[in-house]
């Protein structure tokens, strides 16, 4: 079951990190609004990331 989970939560973790690429692409706009929106995006981002690596490092219940 801890494999699972694990799995789990690497390949969502993966996912994020991949969505990132478009957010960078969009800071290097010449639009400030656009700037502005993905600087919040990234934000959003690499708070998720540093969930789910809190969750991969997380003690488990030995079950």
């Amino acid at each position: 079951m801890k494999t699972v989970v694990a799995r789990v939560t690497l390949s969502l973790a993966v996912l994020q990190a991949l969505g990132l690429v478009p957010i960078i692409r969009r800071l290097r706009g010449s639009d400030s609004s656009v700037r502005f929106n993905a600087r919040h995006d990234r934000l959003n981002a690499v708070g998720s990331l540093l969930i789910f690596g809190g969750l991969m490092l997380a003690p488990r219940s030995p079950t």
